[in-house]
C-alpha cells in the first residue's frame, strides 16, 4: 500500500494469500475501482461480494480454531467496530474508533457489537492485544486471535491486485 505502484494501479479485486502465491487464498471483490491507498483511506466497512463469515474465511486461508462460541463476525476490508456495515454506512460518518482490521475478519462471542474476541487477517489490532480498543499498536503481517488465545504470525502474506 505504501509502494508507489499502489498509487497507480486501480482494481476491483484483492487476492489475499497466506501459504503461497496461489494457495491459501481468499479473494475480496470490492467493486470500488480504486487504488489500495485510496481504498484504505476513504472506504470503511467494505463488505466484499464474497460476503465471508469467519469459518469460510479461515478455511480459505488455511487457518482454524474453535468458533462454536462465536455469535457475530464481520469480514471485509477496512473494518472498524461497526455492527453491520450493510445496515449502516460507515462511509457517511467514518468510525471514531481505529480500524480493527484492514483485510480479514473480526468477531464477538457476546453479540454486543464489540469485536474483542476474534480477529484474523492483515493489519489487525484486537481490543485485548495490550493496546486497548482505541489505540493501534504494532501489528504483524498476519494477526490471529481466537477467543481468549492471542497469537500473531510472522509469516508473509501475499496481496495481489487483480
Amino acid at each position: 500500500m505504501k509502494n508507489i505502484a499502489w498509487n497507480l494501479l486501480k482494481s476491483d479485486v484483492l487476492l489475499l494469500c497466506f501459504t503461497g502465491h496461489n494457495t491459501g487464498c481468499a479473494p475480496f471483490t470490492h467493486s470500488k475501482r480504486t487504488t489500495l491507498q485510496e481504498l484504505f483511506k476513504n472506504h470503511f466497512g467494505v463488505v466484499p461480494e464474497e460476503q465471508y463469515t469467519m469459518a469460510p474465511f479461515m478455511k480459505a486461508i488455511g487457518k482454524s480454531c474453535d468458533l462454536s462460541i462465536l455469535r457475530q463476525s464481520w469480514c471485509g476490508l477496512n473494518l472498524a467496530n461497526v455492527c453491520n456495515a450493510k445496515k449502516g454506512n460507515p462511509n457517511e460518518k467514518p468510525p471514531t474508533t481505529t480500524h480493527i482490521v484492514r483485510i480479514g475478519c473480526i468477531g464477538d462471542r457476546t453479540a454486543t457489537c464489540f469485536p474483542d474476541d476474534y480477529a484474523v487477517g492483515i493489519g489487525v489490532t484486537s481490543c485485548k492485544d495490550g493496546f486497548g480498543c482505541s489505540n493501534v499498536g504494532p501489528s504483524k503481517n498476519m494477526h490471529y486471535r481466537c477467543d481468549y488465545v492471542y497469537g500473531a504470525f510472522s509469516q508473509t502474506a501475499f496481496i495481489y491486485v487483480l
